[in-house]
C-alpha cells in the first residue's frame, strides 16, 4: 500500500516536470521567433552617417515644446539573450555643420555611446523594445 502511494507521487511529480518543460521549451521557441519578428523594426544608419556629435538632420525630431530628441538603440541583457530598446536623447538646440546644412551637431550625443536610429517602422517612446535592420 505504502509503496503504490510512494509510485503515483513519483508519477505525479513526473507529470509535472515534463509539464513545466514544455512549457518553458514553448516559451523559448515563441520568444526567439514569433515574438521577435511581431517588434517594430529600427534602422541603423550606413556607416559613416553619424560622426560623433554631427548627425543627419533627418535622424532629428524637433518637440511641441522647442527641444530636440534623436532616438538611440541600446543593447540590455533579456531573458533569451539580447534585446535593443530605444533611449531617446533630447537637447535644446541644434546647430548646423559648417559646409554641411543637411547635418546638425547635436551636442547632447557627446555623453551617449549608443547608436543612433536612422528611422524606425512606428513612433517611438523610451524602453521600446525593437530589432534592428542595418541601414542602406
Amino acid at each position: 500500500m505504502e509503496e503504490k502511494r510512494f509510485l503515483k507521487s513519483r508519477l505525479v511529480y513526473l507529470i509535472l516536470g515534463a509539464l513545466y518543460l514544455l512549457v518553458l521549451i514553448a516559451a523559448t521557441v515563441y520568444s526567439l521567433t514569433i515574438y521577435v519578428d511581431r517588434l517594430p523594426v529600427a534602422e541603423l544608419p550606413p556607416q559613416g552617417a553619424v560622426d560623433g556629435i554631427c548627425v543627419p538632420l533627418e535622424y532629428v525630431r524637433e518637440l511641441p515644446d522647442g527641444g530636440w530628441v534623436v532616438d538611440t538603440v541600446k543593447q540590455v541583457n533579456g531573458p533569451w539573450g539580447n534585446r535593443y530598446v530605444i533611449s531617446k536623447v533630447r537637447a535644446e538646440s541644434v546647430y548646423p555643420v559648417e559646409g554641411d546644412e543637411s547635418r546638425v551637431r547635436f551636442y547632447a550625443l557627446s555623453e551617449v555611446t549608443d547608436p543612433v536610429v536612422a528611422r524606425c517602422s512606428v513612433e517611438t517612446f523610451d524602453g521600446m523594445e525593437v530589432r534592428l535592420q542595418a541601414g542602406e
